[in-house]
């Protein structure tokens, strides 16, 4: 009876991690900033981290071995590059098809993403600013057009989606257009992994698909 319990609470434990909720931060105030959210731990995204200023010599040794290394494997990636290059090179046909490919997977990732996500936008708050009156203005009247656009396409659809603050205005004394943007999106684990792995199979099995066409085609 003891065991049963302990397992069920395993059980417990990794099902629970599963509906833990992950928040990815994005701000932007004359400079993007980007953090990931999970529980009480908090990881930057953007920008990096500076590194440290002072270095004792033990850390200065590692890290002369690791820019050493990298450099080192950016020279062999690099002549592999060359040999691989000179050895066959892509026609435009490769290229649009590797285009179709990633626009596909895309899609389909994004797709699928926005049936769980869920988009907070905190603040909004643009100042529109061209140096002339009369730039200004026009530029005030595309901007309005633009967030109007897509405030109507994201109600629409059925995304899950909250507007906090939100102005748009028009400084004609200013010279240069400034912008204040705080936005949550919101997503569980097990939505993250479903997203992924859906996307995954329906990827590999169009690949299949691909393969065996051409395969019917060369007999």
């Amino acid at each position: 009876m003891t065991a049963l319990i302990i397992i069920l609470c395993i059980l417990a434990f990794f099902a629970s991690l599963f509906f833990i909720r992950m928040t990815f931060v994005i701000k932007y105030d004359d400079g993007l900033y980007a953090v990931l959210k999970i529980l009480c731990f908090r990881f930057q995204l953007y920008p990096e981290k500076p590194p440290k200023q002072e270095m004792s010599v033990k850390e200065l040794k590692k890290l002369r071995k690791r820019l050493n290394k990298k450099k080192r494997d950016k020279q062999t990636a690099e002549t592999l590059k060359k040999k691989s290059t000179t050895q066959k090179k892509k026609t435009f046909s490769d290229v649009t098809a590797l285009v179709d490919e990633i626009r596909a997977i895309v899609t389909e990732i994004s797709g699928r993403l926005f049936k769980h996500l869920r988009i907070h936008i905190k603040k909004l708050d643009i100042v529109v600013a061209a140096g002339d009156p009369a730039k200004t203005a026009i530029a005030f009247g595309l901007t309005c057009q633009l967030l109007n656009s897509l405030i109507a396409r994201i109600e629409a659809t059925d995304y899950r989606y909250k507007f906090g603050d939100m102005e748009c205005r028009c400084d004609y004394l200013a010279d240069k257009f400034s912008c204040q943007a705080h936005i949550e999106l919101k997503i569980r684990v097990w939505q993250a992994l479903s997203v992924l792995i859906c996307s995954l199979t329906s990827y590999l099995k169009s690949d299949l698909n691909k393969g065996g066409i051409i395969n019917e085609q060369d007999k």
